[in-house]
């Protein structure tokens, strides 16, 4: 018996000593062993008939072997049970630039699956952000698991095990995360940039190149720069893990030397500060400069040491009075915090890298919000100050009038000196002030439509899942108190995934915004609120509404939604939907998931007494409610 490997006709091995044996289960793989591959790489199945003594157990935590670009072996065993066969093995790192993978049937020595990805490139469609492998499991049989991997940067594996619906979820939340991270991360950087254009102030294009370094940071550190922004660009593959977070740290170093004005301090923290921008600018030439190199262990020290260093110095002239300091110091503690720490997990002290880099993100956030709120109030203190140091020109001028009364046309010569001065400086306070105003306004808006957006499914332009749950809450807690009737309506489309099979998801897509139109048209009052409840299922919450008017609302919907059709190619497509109600006064002991439950169940009895129909279920608390 053999099997094709990456081209090659590899005899079946036999069977090999006990591997380290993997409970099939969603989590984190721990159990496992290691081997560093010589010069002269190694076949799959030449390390199956290795001995267990040449291979080095690892039984807690991910693999962590520092500073390596050797290729290094990892193997495990794997006994699925019948059933469910759609795993998927996730490893979370993207700075791994060559992983292959190989399994074996354990039973008959069959190598019966091999993916690789080198250098960001695969050609078997696996995920790349960073890494997912599609497990090809046999029914009843054990599997070997043999994995190469390369790093030219720090050598880090924290594999662990997915179900194929776990793997969905994570990749609709993964995908919403960076959607949400860059889109916020983004839209700051065009406000200040802004900002920038209109008050011509250094500190917003300081602040705004920090952004940017932000940016090129995470694209580095999630994986999504070398998978989709530069990939196949080699020599930036190689060498972006060293310079993006250089000069995000060196941009970072420069944004706190101006904005906390540590020239006005001198001493000590201008001393720090002026260590801090040799040392990254140095590093950054080595970098660039071909022939030059320095251990990762430097640029780590520098790492773990800038944190530690610029939340001092924020301390420090907190202390001392600067107010700029406060909001630095509010706005960058997570974000040193998670900064030392992943640094420390980049150095193997601890584990869970990607919680430290999800962590590092939200700072990121906050940190920008904050700095942004503390770039305002600067203007606004500058304001202030403005206005103050006009009022004591004021008060110095009344007093040189008083004192020079008998210099009368000295005194008028001041006077029309003085209120020219005054003209010009409320001429210039009052253009300050309206372009602030047009500023807040912009933001005001972007902020009301970013609100919108978090709120609406993009597809059929409905409230999304989120509103819809703030929605019931209301509604549920105003018919409580005012005793009055509260009704829902849950419907899906019959036969959604056939139709998805037959035409395609473009169809699916068309006919999920057919019933949407439908059912806004038909429930559309204020207080109503229709939502897309996920996939091809709807619902809608209906205050004020009695059991009996619901009812004739989903016949009236699913009515409706028989009646659509339309042409797809030559094809005529029509479909139907089945609707769950329930509704009645609610007493203050029934929650939203109990009416949820109802609902759901209603919807359950209309798909299995036949479909395209409506059914009803009243409130009672004979539902086990979990």
């Amino acid at each position: 018996m053999s099997a094709l490997v990456e081209g090659r006709t590899i005899s079946a091995p036999a069977v090999s000593d006990e591997l380290p044996n993997v409970t099939l289960q969603s989590g984190t793989i721990e159990n496992l062993e290691y081997l560093i591959e010589d010069v002269t790489p190694q076949r799959p199945s030449q390390l199956a008939d290795n001995r267990s003594d040449q291979w080095t157990a690892v039984s807690k935590g991910p693999l962590y072997l520092g500073e390596t670009d050797k290729f290094v072996w990892v193997r495990f065993h794997l006994q699925p049970e019948s059933g469910l066969q759609e795993w998927v093995l996730r490893v979370d790192w993207a700075l791994i630039n060559h992983i292959e993978l190989h399994l074996r049937n354990s039973d008959s020595g069959e190598w019966i699956q091999s993916d690789s990805i080198v250098n960001w490139d695969t050609r078997s469609g696996i995920d790349r952000v960073p890494f997912f492998f599609p497990l090809q499991l046999p029914e009843n049989a054990g599997v070997d698991v043999y994995l190469r991997v390369q790093s030219e940067h720090k050598f880090l594996l924290p594999a662990s095990l997915l179900t194929a619906e776990e793997y969905d979820d994570y990749k609709f939340e993964r995908n919403i995360k960076i959607g949400l991270f860059y889109g916020i991360i983004l839209g700051l950087l065009v406000y200040n940039l802004f900002l920038y254009v209109f008050v011509r102030d250094i500190i917003y294009a300081v602040y705004c190149l920090y952004v940017a370094s932000i940016i090129l940071y995470t694209l580095v550190m999630t994986g999504i720069g070398p998978a989709y922004i530069w990939f196949g660009h080699s020599w930036i593959n190689s060498d972006a893990f060293k310079i993006f977070p250089s000069v995000s740290f060196l941009a970072a170093v420069v944004f706190i030397r101006v904005f906390l004005d540590i020239k006005k301090y001198g001493g000590i923290c201008l001393w720090f500060s002026n260590l801090a921008i040799v040392t990254w600018l140095g590093l950054i030439i080595v970098i660039l400069l071909p022939g030059l190199s320095i251990g990762q262990q430097v640029y780590d020290l520098a790492g773990l040491l800038s944190p530690v260093m610029g939340l001092s110095m924020s301390l420090y002239l907190w202390y001392r009075g600067n107010l700029s300091a406060k909001y630095m110091t509010v706005a960058w503690f997570p974000l040193l915090v998670s900064t030392f720490v992943l640094m420390l997990s980049l150095t193997g002290v601890i584990s869970n890298v990607s919680q430290v880099l999800d962590f590092q993100s939200i700072s990121f956030v906050f940190e920008v919000l904050m700095l942004s709120i503390a770039l305002a109030e600067r203007i606004n203190r500058e304001r202030r100050e403005r206005i103050t140091a006009q009022e004591m020109a004021l008060h110095y001028s009344e007093e040189m009038l008083s004192a020079q009364e008998r210099e009368a046309v000295a005194n008028l010569k001041a006077m029309t000196a003085e209120h020219r001065a005054n003209t010009e400086l409320a001429s210039l306070v009052e253009e300050r002030t309206v372009e602030l105003q047009l500023t807040m306004a912009e933001l005001e808006a972007a902020n009301k439509a970013l609100a919108t957006l978090s709120n609406t499914d993009g597809l059929t332009g409905l409230a999304n899942r989120r509103h819809f749950d703030e929605a019931l809450e209301i509604a549920l807690s105003g018919a409580i108190r005012h005793k009055r009737f509260l009704s829902l309506i849950m419907f899906d489309l019959d036969y959604f995934k056939k139709l998805n099979d037959t035409y395609g998801h473009l169809v699916g897509d068309e006919c999920l915004k057919y019933a949407a139109k439908s059912v806004s048209e038909l429930v559309s009052r204020s207080e109503d609120t229709v939502a897309r409840f996920g996939g091809e299922e709807f619902i809608a919450v209906l205050p004020s509404t009695d059991p009996e008017s619901a009812l004739k609302i989903s016949e009236n919907i699913r009515q409706a939604i028989e009646n659509i059709e339309f042409v797809h190619e030559s094809d005529v497509v029509k479909f139907t939907a089945s609707f769950g109600v329930t509704g009645g006064v609610p007493t203050p002991d029934i929650s939203s998931k109990y009416l949820l439950e109802c609902v759901d169940q209603a919807l359950y009895s209309a798909k299995t007494n036949g479909r395209n129909r409506v059914e009803f279920r009243k409130f009672h608390l004979a539902i086990d409610i979990e």
